[in-house]
């Protein structure tokens, strides 16, 4: 789930935009995920501070090895 920079540079000349995907984990490396996320937000936060961003995250367990992740990211102008 590396594509972070590839989903900002689409979004950065239009906002609002919304980026939605589905990602099939491994349940163990559900707590790695939103560190990844977390500090993507962070960083994102801190380099645009006339932008807003949200992202929503639904988690479904699969069984007890697998785990997807539906998410939702979207940027905005700051009003």
């Amino acid at each position: 789930m590396n594509n972070h920079g590839k989903v900002y540079n689409l979004a950065y000349d239009k906002l609002p935009f919304t980026y939605e995907a589905i990602y099939i984990i491994f349940a163990s490396t559900i707590k790695e995920e939103f560190e990844i996320y977390e500090k993507f937000v962070n960083d994102f936060v801190k380099k645009n501070n006339n932008q807003s961003l949200s992202i929503d995250f639904n988690i479904k367990n699969i069984d007890e090895d697998i785990a997807y992740i539906i998410f939702s990211i979207t940027m905005n102008n700051k009003k």
